[in-house]
């Protein structure tokens, strides 16, 4: 499957959900990278919640790419290990605490790369740093919250001991909840995350087929619905809007081709030239048509002559010769 920009990275979702989990509980991380208190000295980034947080997580994520850590660029991860972490900043930087007062995710790179200078020092992560569209960052974060808690939901399926079924309960509740917003956005499965979302939701349908989890994980929705299951009529509406499509392509290029035609017949030489040819081709059809008459009328004729004596060859008896 081929995924735009921004999306790589969910081919390994899993291993990335894996990684940031275990260093935003790690607590050692707070002793470390004390060079990330630099940033509380700097008017600019003094106003971001928990910016130094931010600075020792982003490095320690970092450091769990290999391709990063080690400056290989060839590895295959090494475009997906960029999305994610540019992704990781963006989802950081934007969060509600934050919006007030958005601080590039460049900038936040710069000032680190400042105070810190062993971090990408061939610089394989800098031209994949960049601020994510507003829009498309909450389709991430709900793509990554999805699968997230898809997971744990997974998890508690294939356990041998299993926990409580309020915990999974609680988790295909929410799950859904937040499946049901998503959806709305998937009127068209063109778009790399409403193709990621299908993909999800088949997932999930299949793992609530196979482990009977309507009655084990007392779960009120065991089956997703697309977007056109839905809203049925909005499947109508979209076969029109596509037959809209294709004429409006269609009668573009036609109103254009007879501007430029008539243009050329008013206005240039061609004009005149096609003119004369008309009339050179009807004047030709006329005398063609006129000879023609005329050759019938001749036939006609000849014919009427020919078939003249027939008319007085008939032979009668005088009365007398009885």
């Amino acid at each position: 499957m081929t995924f735009f920009r921004n999306y790589l990275f969910f081919n390994d979702i899993e291993t990335y959900i894996e990684n940031t989990e275990k260093v935003e509980k790690d607590k050692t991380v707070d002793t470390k990278y004390n060079f990330c208190g630099e940033f509380l000295r700097d008017d600019t980034f003094r106003s971001i919640d928990n910016v130094v947080n931010i600075c020792k997580q982003f490095v320690e994520l970092y450091n769990k790419h290999s391709s990063l850590k080690f400056n290989r660029k060839g590895y295959p991860s090494y475009n997906r290990d960029c999305e994610y972490m540019n992704y990781w900043l963006n989802s950081k930087l934007n969060e509600k605490k934050n919006n007030n007062n958005p601080i590039p995710v460049n900038t936040f790179y710069t000032k680190l790369k400042a105070i810190h200078a062993k971090i990408d020092k061939n610089d394989l992560l800098k031209p994949k740093i960049h601020d994510i569209n507003r829009n498309e960052l909450k389709n991430l974060n709900l793509l990554y919250n999805l699968r997230n808690k898809y997971i744990k939901i997974y998890n508690w399926a294939i356990s041998v001991i299993r926990e409580t079924n309020e915990i999974c309960s609680k988790n295909s509740e929410d799950f859904v909840k937040d499946y049901m917003v998503a959806v709305n956005y998937c009127f068209s499965y063109e778009t790399a995350f409403c193709k990621l979302l299908c993909k999800l939701r088949e997932e999930y349908n299949s793992l609530f087929n196979a482990h009977d989890m309507g009655t084990s994980c007392n779960a009120k929705e065991t089956k997703l619905p697309t977007y056109y299951e839905l809203y049925p009529s909005a499947n109508i509406s979209s076969i029109k809007i596509d037959n809209n499509r294709m004429s409006f392509p269609l009668l573009g290029p036609i109103i254009g081709l007879v501007f430029i035609l008539t243009f050329f017949y008013r206005f240039t030489a061609i004009g005149p030239w096609v003119r004369n040819k008309v009339r050179s081709i009807f004047s030709r059809d006329s005398n063609k048509n006129a000879n023609r008459n005329e050759l019938f009328l001749q036939n006609f004729d000849k014919q009427n002559i020919n078939s003249s004596p027939g008319i007085y060859n008939i032979t009668y008896n005088s009365a007398r010769n009885n």
